[in-house]
């Protein structure tokens, strides 16, 4: 098994094989951003798989296509276009996968739809997500809950939800597809693999290339942004405190076509 980076990551692909991806299988991730899961995947399924990754900005596709051209992956191609309307040939992938997507777009039924229509008959169809409303952050310092709510906020803008994870099932379920299970993980600060699994490392990863979006998008300004940060390491070096995070994955397959 390939090493994730994060606990979400470990997660996600832990999933992804359980549903049955292999090695050699041609896998498409709608939202891949700069790549970072892409990349993970490109490892998995090995230089005799493909794959693809997706994603609407043509500033994280260019740096995505850097960063897999310094790693040696020539199994993994990018390209820039819509989520609900991609250039993908029809019945492509073993798999379709979107981590952190439907949260925060006002359409995702049209992106699963069009990840089915991706998928070949079947094929896996994935999607993970958080859920605000499963965590937990004991004491929480106050910039951490001005952070939390301004990205409550930035996903309520863009049409999103931030309670995308229980809707998952639903999005899944309601594009036909068969077998749809939800995988919920948890995993919290006295879990004797919680800084074995680099969760907190992780964490304040992910959190800093959020803060910097706010930043970017003038959302918040870059004291803010340390002050955010500032909370989250008091939180975690506070022996007190007491942070527990839920991951969902929601999967289900493509019906094979009728004879």
């Amino acid at each position: 098994m390939v090493t994730a980076n994060t606990w979400a990551q470990q997660v996600d692909l832990r999933v992804l094989v359980e549903a049955g991806l292999g090695r050699r299988a041609t896998v498409v991730e709608w939202g891949c951003g700069v790549g970072e899961f892409a990349r993970l995947l490109s490892r998995f399924v090995g230089p005799e798989g493909r794959v693809i990754g997706v994603d609407t900005s043509a500033f994280a596709i260019t740096r995505a296509r850097e960063l897999a051209s310094q790693e040696g992956l020539e199994n993994l191609t990018f390209e820039v276009g819509s989520l609900c309307r991609s250039r993908l040939a029809p019945d492509l992938a073993h798999a379709c996968v979107a981590r952190q997507v439907l949260g925060r777009i006002d359409a995702p039924e049209e992106v699963v739809k069009e990840m089915v229509r991706v998928a070949s008959p079947g094929g896996i169809v994935a999607v993970a997500d958080d859920d605000e409303g499963l965590a937990v952050y004991d004491p929480e310092p106050h910039a951490l809950a001005e952070l939390r709510a301004l990205l409550a906020r930035r996903r309520l803008a863009m049409g999103g939800s931030k309670a995308a994870g229980r809707s998952l099932f639903r999005l899944l379920f309601g594009a036909g597809l068969e077998g749809v299970r939800v995988v919920v993980s948890t995993a919290n600060s006295t879990d004797p693999e919680w800084s074995q699994t680099r969760d907190p490392a992780g964490w304040l990863a992910e959190l800093s290339k959020v803060v910097r979006d706010l930043v970017d998008e003038n959302a918040a300004t870059p004291e803010e942004a340390a002050r955010y940060g500032r909370a989250v390491q008091e939180l975690l070096k506070n022996p007190q405190s007491f942070v527990c995070v839920s991951r969902l994955v929601a999967y289900g397959r493509r019906p094979l076509r009728c004879a």
